[in-house]
């Protein structure tokens, strides 16, 4: 199991990426949402904490990719 988002992750595998987070009421692009690939796990960490982070295996990464693949029309 991944332990969460880290520093020494490849560029490869790892992305930061502006988003919005409702909870805490800041500006749009603001807050860093960042994920990672681990082996076989997808690991997002939202706000880069390591306090709250979230782990897709294949099947439900795959799940998403095509949600967000029929949402954004591609």
């Amino acid at each position: 199991m991944a332990d969460g988002a880290t520093a020494d992750a490849s560029r490869e595998n790892r992305r930061a990426i502006g988003v919005t987070c409702a909870v805490h009421k800041g500006p749009r692009g603001f807050t860093n949402l960042v994920a990672e690939k681990q082996g076989s796990e997808i690991i997002l960490d939202p706000h880069v904490t390591g306090g709250c982070v979230i782990i897709l295996d294949e099947a439900a990464a795959t799940v998403l990719f095509e949600a967000f693949r029929i949402w954004l029309g591609r």
